[in-house]
């Protein structure tokens, strides 16, 4: 008996993996095989179903910007019309189990859907279905593609991964979901089908389907996410993503997927226009919702840690962000997101973690990671990549190899320059290193003309009150140090420490060198106790931010010498 029941054990075991992970599904546009005019249907669509599926718990979503990722490598050795086996290729590049696309064509006023569900590691159709509907009715039409696909899911068995079980209330939420006027979806959807090559474009159809649907919550988040995030126009934002709040909570939408969603991209918005507080108060938010609705695998809920990470990391708190950062990597480790846009951000993430606490070597082996995720995507030219090189370029300035990180500088910059993205916050970053750097050669008036330059952008862009802002007046401080005008280094080093008080940055490493740079002045004018004092400062704030860098031992060992 006592064999019997060791058997029984084993075989549950076996049959039941402890560590069976999550299914991922990608949404692969839906091609129109009729009149290019119905074009719209297929951003439309791809979005409603994304939007569906990232309610259900035992799924994991991969987001609409990895397929576009992943899509791009494709491109570069396919020409002509995708197949199943190419669309699965897409899949196996972003970690999807299961494809759900299609195709659909509209005449008169009916509309016939064939939806498809591909199994990425054969690349074969495992059920087609045909929907035949009205175009009035798309919103039904729509529904009845994900739930029939969804039934098929149900029944899916591979191996370590959990079966998926779509249960009553993930059902209405789906079919219950609000229904915006026919014309404002149709502006919304062509708004998404422009978006990414003319955001000014996209941004116009948005609003206009808010204008023609003032209750279309959708329509408001890409509102606020256009302006804050490409545009940089943060009120604008804040305030169409606080309409969109506001229509939710009379709809009593607060316990949604959605609504999660919304408050991560209000914290997006307050931590780009460095309002820490604010941006934690609604990651906070954000991830109670999704834990209540057990949503710990989307992707939503990954991103948001990240996001939460990174607003740790900006205001000192490293250790913090430190545990985000790994709880986000450990959830798309077991789903086997690893080779993902998502995935390389988180990356470089943590090797800006690692950079402010001048380990220099974990920094660089995480930013080289990140920068080889893009290159097998297909990344190399992408605005990502340039943040990348850029930061590959910090840690080789940090060692001290100068020529190196002018090389991976100048690389950032000529894709920045290619793509025309002069006038961004990145930008100006970029501009200043290279100041740095020619500076550090004693090349000051080339140093001063790229400073200048973040300036203007940095002022047109009014980013006078940010973390970057003060790293760039302290090193217009530096630089005017390094030429002995002691005066006018003291006006932008006080400036820059001011800024960094007021943006409450004072366990940060750029406060540490701050200081160093004021103590390094008053060495200069012979106040040597008062310099000291400043040394000492500086090592306590770099205790605070936990780093462990040359600069953390020099200003100990001028402390103790000067005070």
């Amino acid at each position: 008996m006592k064999n019997t029941l060791y058997s029984l054990i084993v075989l549950l075991l076996l049959s039941n993996p402890l560590y069976a992970r999550t299914m991922n599904i990608l949404v692969y546009p839906f091609e129109n095989t009729g009149k290019k005019v119905y074009s719209w249907i297929s951003a439309g669509m791809t979005d409603t179903v994304i939007s569906d599926l990232n309610n259900i718990q035992d799924i994991h979503v991969v987001s609409d910007l990895d397929r576009k990722r992943a899509l791009q490598e494709i491109e570069l050795g396919q020409t002509g019309i995708f197949n199943e086996k190419t669309i699965a290729k897409v899949g196996k590049l972003t970690g999807a189990d299961l494809i759900f696309t299609g195709s659909y064509t509209v005449i008169g006023e009916k509309i016939r859907v064939t939806a498809k569900l591909i199994r990425v590691s054969t690349g074969v159709i495992d059920k087609s279905v045909k929907i035949d509907g009205v175009l009035k009715d798309i919103f039904d039409v729509q529904d009845k593609v994900v739930l029939s696909l969804m039934s098929r899911t149900e029944k899916i068995r591979i191996p370590d991964i959990k079966p998926v079980e779509l249960n009553e209330s993930e059902k209405r939420v789906i079919v219950k979901k609000y229904r915006p006027a026919l014309d404002a979806y149709k502006w919304y959807a062509k708004g998404m089908e422009v978006r990414d090559l003319d955001p000014e474009k996209g941004l116009s159809y948005f609003t206009r389907a808010y204008k023609i649907d003032p209750e279309y919550v959708d329509a408001l988040i890409k509102i606020g996410h256009t302006t804050g995030r490409v545009f940089n126009r943060y009120e604008e934002a804040l305030h169409h993503l606080a309409l969109a709040e506001k229509l939710m909570k009379r709809k009593g939408k607060e316990k949604s997927a959605k609504y999660a969603y919304l408050k991560m991209n209000i914290g997006i918005v307050h931590g780009a226009n460095n309002q820490w507080s604010a941006a934690q108060k609604n990651y906070l938010e954000s991830k109670r919702i999704y834990e209540d609705l057990s949503l710990l695998n989307s992707d939503g809920y990954t991103a948001l840690l990240t996001n939460i990470g990174g607003s740790y990391l900006e205001t000192g708190r490293s250790d913090t962000a430190l545990e985000y950062f790994l709880e986000s990597k450990k959830i798309q480790d077991g789903g086997g997101l690893t080779i993902s846009n998502q995935y390389s951000a988180l990356l470089n993430n943590i090797g800006n973690l690692y950079m402010q606490k001048g380990e220099l070597d974990r920094a660089l082996g995480y930013y080289t990671e990140s920068k080889e995720i893009k290159d097998k995507l297909g990344l190399s030219g992408s605005p990502q990549y340039s943040i990348n090189l850029n930061n590959i370029g910090v840690v080789h300035f940090n060692r001290r190899e100068i020529d190196k990180a002018m090389y991976y500088y100048k690389k950032a910059k000529d894709i920045r320059d290619r793509l025309k993205l002069q006038n961004t916050r990145e930008y100006a970053s970029l501009m200043m290193d290279m100041g740095i750097i020619y500076s550090m050669k004693k090349d000051y008036q080339p140093a001063l003309q790229h400073y200048e330059q973040s300036r203007t952008i940095m002022n047109s862009l009014r980013l006078q009150k940010t973390k970057s802002y003060s790293l760039l007046l302290m090193n217009l401080g530096a630089t005017y140090k390094s030429q002995g005008k002691l005066d006018r280094a003291m006006e932008y080093l006080s400036r820059s420490l001011d800024l960094k008080e007021e943006l409450g940055l004072t366990n940060t490493t750029g406060y540490g060198h701050a200081l160093l740079n004021i103590g390094a002045v008053y060495l200069k004018r012979g106040e040597k106790k008062r310099a000291g004092g400043f040394f000492r400062k500086a090592y306590n704030a770099y205790q605070r931010a936990g780093y462990n860098g040359r600069m953390k031992s020099v200003a100990l060992k001028f402390a103790r010498k000067y005070e």
